[in-house]
């Protein structure tokens, strides 16, 4: 084990890392580690469960005790009570069989949870947040026949998602007073929201007493950490050097990343059983993401909310998903909403923050020779890398005029282009076809985002000036309920369609991946624009209301007449 982190601290990651294998089965209660690693087909487990599979094997044969841990409870075996908190308790116990060490660790984002990331940024609590801490609660009061936990050492961890739901339960749980310490691996935040409500619910005393019980263990490469208003102290900080690059965002914010291991002949990880050494400071990307956290969180809670979850409906789909465990999926208005104010968010810690500047043009650099380097063999990939380079080297340079524009972080690629004269010309005199297409690329974006500027104005109209006018001119109206009913019909038929069309839109993401920028950026653009749309569905329930309501008018006009 690493010296430099406690017995409590390397279990938790260990266990942290163990449930990412996602090993639930009601026949490992009562079980250990190790009958539960032995008996496991490998053949059945995906690439990164394997990675998790294989970690595990190296920490168990340097620590054997770790071994015999044992599952207590699994949330997934429990019912649709605990859905989202992906949660599993171990124990150990002594010669005599009495219960020592309890541990609960929660699994991390994936599996359909991308969005309740989002809502955990702009709420006080979210769904799987608070099935995590009632989990908790059900361990605390069933665990060893009911016989209690107080006399137990009490160990909460998880992972990103899981690392957060481990702080909301040391801070939320009506047993939370049980905890003795709470290790947060890569974790984010919470929102203000979300503190003020503890505080004020509790007090200050008990907010001090059990963020003192919670440590953060992080990547130092690591970006969600620092997402949303972090809760744990800094002096119980821990960064691990990963070892990755500042652009590895896979790897960055992966556990077995934190792991020591040598690359075998066919580039498998081989592990040995030790965490990589501790340092200081976090890297360049993790403390930009962290300021640009910052200035979303100054958002209002409604803006914030819909900018948020627009992020991690994004991520959600990008891993392979469309809604959340329980339905849960961003809309049009979340989309907009981001648009409005979130990417401006993102385009002002671009341009404010000093140090931002200096790592986008370290990755900039870095992105102009591998996108030069690489365009023989992949010229799309390459043509949309500098695209989005060009689209950082705008957000560096002062933009003339204040940006006021809705859609300022997408417009301001197509705006003033001679700021970027001299690396376009560099471009250009590479490869001419090259550097047209590239600036082809960014016109085509501006004029995109004007289209969806005009929607957006459409959408959010107040006034209804163009409803008014035509009541004004038509101060009679003759409606056809039967058409009426008949058009309310063929809409709800488009929107059948629509749903149809976005679940084969689903299905194409992992066809496309991460390498395409180009042809993920045309499928984000339709998976935006194509869904059940909401509008509609209220344009049915409008019209079928009106038709009947209208003839309801008829009916007693008749009655009165006769």
């Amino acid at each position: 084990m690493n010296l430099e982190l406690t017995k409590e601290q390397n279990i938790s990651m260990f266990l942290d890392t163990f449930v990412y294998m996602d090993q639930i089965s009601e026949e490992w209660n009562k079980q250990d580690i190790n009958y539960i690693v032995n008996n496991i087909d490998i053949s059945d487990l995906e690439e990164d469960q394997k990675v998790a599979y294989d970690a595990v094997r190296a920490f168990i044969s340097k620590n054997p005790e770790l071994g015999e841990l044992r599952v207590a409870f699994q949330s997934e075996t429990m019912g649709e009570e605990y859905i989202g908190a992906k949660a599993t308790a171990f124990y150990s116990v002594d010669e005599n069989e009495n219960p020592l060490d309890l541990y609960v660790a929660y699994r991390g984002t994936g599996d359909m949870r991308w969005y309740d990331n989002g809502e955990g940024l702009a709420c006080v609590s979210t769904p799987y947040q608070e099935n995590g801490s009632k989990f908790f609660d059900y361990v605390a009061e069933n665990f060893n026949n009911a016989g209690g936990i107080e006399d137990l050492n009490v160990v909460i961890t998880g992972h990103s998602k899981g690392g957060n739901i481990a702080q909301f339960t040391t801070l939320f749980a009506n047993n939370a007073y049980l905890i003795d310490s709470c290790n947060s691996v890569d974790g984010q935040g919470f929102s203000p929201e979300a503190i003020d409500y503890i505080k004020d619910k509790y007090g200050e005393a008990y907010y001090q007493q059990q963020i003192q019980k919670m440590t953060s263990i992080c990547g130092n490469n690591d970006y969600v950490n620092g997402l949303g208003i972090t809760v744990i102290p800094q002096e119980k900080t821990i960064y691990i050097n990963s070892h990755t690059e500042m652009l590895d965002l896979v790897g960055g914010h992966t556990i077995t990343e934190l792991y020591s291991y040598e690359l075998g002949e066919n580039n498998e990880k081989i592990f040995n059983g030790n965490i990589n050494e501790i340092v200081e400071e976090q890297e360049e990307l993790a403390v930009f993401v962290k300021k640009l956290s910052e200035n979303i969180m100054k958002l209002d809670p409604e803006s914030r909310k819909k900018s948020c979850v627009t992020i991690m409906q994004v991520m959600e789909n990008m891993d392979g998903g469309k809604t959340g465990l329980l339905g849960e999926k961003a809309n049009i208005d979340d989309y907009i909403s981001f648009l409005k104010l979130g990417s401006f968010s993102i385009l002002y810690t671009n341009t404010q923050e000093e140090f931002s500047k200096v790592v986008i043009r370290e990755l900039t650099e870095k992105e102009i020779e591998k996108a030069l380097k690489d365009m023989p063999e992949s010229e799309i990939n390459a043509y949309f890398t500098v695209s989005i380079l060009l689209m950082k080297i705008m957000a560096l340079n002062k933009v003339e005029g204040k940006v006021n524009d809705t859609l300022a972080y997408i417009t301001c690629i197509g705006i003033n282009l001679e700021k970027t004269k001299n690396k376009i010309d560099e471009l250009v005199a590479a490869n001419v076809e090259y550097g047209m297409q590239t600036l082809s690329y960014c016109i085509e974006v501006h004029n995109m985002s004007i289209l969806i500027l005009e929607v957006a104005k459409l959408m959010l109209d107040k006034n209804y000036a163009s409803q008014k006018k035509y009541i004004s001119d038509n101060p009679i109206i003759e409606i056809d309920t039967e058409l009426m009913d008949e058009l309310a019909d063929r809409l709800e038929r488009v929107n059948m369609k629509l749903l149809d069309i976005d679940f084969k839109i689903d299905g194409l993401y992992k066809k496309v991946g991460f390498t395409d920028f180009k042809r993920l950026l045309n499928l984000l653009r339709a998976d935006i624009g194509v869904s059940y749309d909401l509008t509609l569905e209220r344009c049915v329930e409008y019209m079928r209301g009106t038709a009947e309501e209208f003839r309801k008018v008829e009916s007693e006009i008749v009655n009165m007449t006769s």
